[in-house]
């Protein structure tokens, strides 16, 4: 079963961190240096780790509030008229100034993406706004870490509420430490474990990280599915279904969105890997970045007979 246990509530879901607009070019191969070419297909759409992942997460069925800044510009504008037609709360979203953040992404006839990003250069953007006030009206909280000293106040806020307060790191230069002590749940990217523990076998990264923290932890590894410790001390490995990538830009980003969304319905770690498993999965059958993130009768449909 994957209904929410309450079906007279949207569990809720509060996510930090980076918002952005993306535009996606589909090629057969990756463009030679100097050359010219013509994309076989196009798609302008919303992008942000933080905000696809509470793109997902409403999809999914999570009423969500987005907690991200944004520049006082057209493309920020843009970008929350965007998020707005997707039914997420934007009554937090901090206008930083400067220029909201746009990315050009290239995606391969196997799916797999090459990403360029800009945003203005400077410091962190402004404080979040009652940070306490935001974790206790959640049901659980997500971040990514585009913005460490950001987010940490409300993971922070979350924790000391009991709430599951889960970070996002994708860092390829991996994070600090101390960032760690913050969240009670990390999922890092294979390159961020490996930068931040210095090893490059996920496992003895896994175990290097759980001395430094006390927080669950896992790593997503793609294709090959997420390798995680569990509370007994134990290396668990979940395989991801087998599918054909189309696109996978944006699978992170709803993976950690469907992940936190499950632990918002009380469902056990274990199996909040396997329901985000399962949900990037699904957004990588689709072009187009976060506009592939499946709804909550799709991920439904595909758990009921995999091989429709």
């Amino acid at each position: 079963m994957t209904a929410p246990p309450d079906a007279d509530r949207r569990p809720r879901l509060v996510v930090a961190g980076a918002a952005g607009h993306d535009l996606i070019y589909r090629v057969a191969a990756f463009p030679a240096r100097g050359s010219k070419t013509v994309a076989a297909d196009f798609a302008s759409v919303g992008g942000g780790s933080a905000a696809n992942a509470a793109v997902a997460a409403r999809r999914l069925g999570a009423s969500v509030r987005l907690v991200c800044p944004l520049g006082d510009d057209m493309v920020g504008a843009m970008i929350a008229r965007d998020l707005a037609a997707e039914g997420i709360d934007l009554a937090a979203i901090v206008i930083a100034g400067g220029h909201s953040p746009v990315t050009a992404a290239i995606v391969e006839a196997d799916g797999e993406r090459t990403v360029l990003s800009w945003r203005t250069p400077g410091g962190p953007p402004p404080p979040i706004p009652d940070p306490d006030g935001l974790a206790a009206g959640s049901d659980a909280v997500l971040a990514d870490d585009r913005f460490l000293d950001f987010v940490a106040p409300l993971l922070a806020a979350a924790r000391r509420r009991g709430r599951p307060a889960v970070l996002d790191g994708d860092r390829a230069d991996g994070l600090p430490p101390a960032a760690l002590t913050v969240p009670s749940h990390a999922i890092l990217s294979a390159a961020c474990l490996a930068a931040t523990t210095g090893l490059g076998d996920p496992a003895d990264g896994l175990r290097a990280a759980a001395r430094m923290t006390d927080a669950f932890l896992a790593v997503t590894l793609g294709a090959r599915g997420v390798v995680w410790l569990d509370r007994a001390g134990a290396i668990r490995h979940l395989a991801a279904p087998a599918i054909t990538a189309v696109d996978t830009l944006g699978a992170g980003d709803v993976f950690h969105g469907a992940f936190a969304l499950a632990l918002a319905e009380g469902r056990p770690e274990a199996e909040a890997l396997g329901f985000a498993t399962v949900a990037a999965a699904l957004k990588c059958r689709r072009f187009g970045g976060r506009a592939g993130a499946p709804t909550r009768a799709e991920l439904d449909a595909f758990l009921r007979d995999p091989a429709d």
